[in-house]
């Protein structure tokens, strides 16, 4: 009987460490939830009161609401060619792709035309941001969106809103990027 009852502690003892162990809840920062970590680099935590729409080893996705659709991607590429810097990819590759799917996006600009680029941080490592606009079936649209190599991956961090509400949500969408973390 004790021997059973030492085998049954055992395993539930093992089984509550393995569930610890995988959630990661103990580093969790106060007020967001974690998208989950399986099959992925990094991880990204967003405020509680934000929803979870996607999380696959390719995209993690969260929004504001129901009726307010701004939201925030997480995607990961792998490059077939080098980049130098997160603002290289951004320049040679985003962009170029990004236009051929959205003909009318207009990336912020420098004086002299080239792309405008912040330098930014995430989890130590040094990337760039760009914000842009684009018109969707008559909506107009404001982007932001944070460009980080690391392990030889890109990682695109891409926050999306209609145009007149953008403003409202960029300080939870800065609380993400400080938070978000590479494993």
């Amino acid at each position: 009987m004790m021997k059973r009852m030492f085998f049954a502690l055992l395993a539930l003892w093992l089984l509550l460490s393995l569930f610890a162990c995988k959630s990661g809840d103990g580093d969790v920062p106060q007020g967001y939830l974690d998208a989950g970590t399986e099959g992925v680099e990094y991880r990204f935590f967003y405020p509680d009161t934000w929803l979870l729409d996607r999380h696959d080893p390719g995209m993690t996705s969260v929004y504001f609401s129901d009726t307010d659709f701004s939201n925030v991607s997480v995607t990961v590429f792998v490059p077939t060619e080098r980049y130098e810097s997160a603002s290289q990819y951004a320049q040679s590759y985003y962009f170029e792709h990004l236009q051929g799917t959205f003909p009318n996006v207009t990336p912020e600009r420098n004086q002299d035309g080239s792309y405008k680029f912040h330098t930014v941080t995430i989890d130590g490592v040094e990337g760039a941001r760009a914000d842009y606009a684009a018109t969707v079936d008559g909506t107009e649209f404001a982007f932001r969106s944070y460009f980080v190599l690391y392990n030889g991956n890109i990682y695109t961090v891409t926050y999306t809103a209609k145009r007149d509400l953008f403003d409202s949500h960029t300080d939870a969408v800065q609380g993400m990027i400080e938070q978000m973390r590479f494993q």
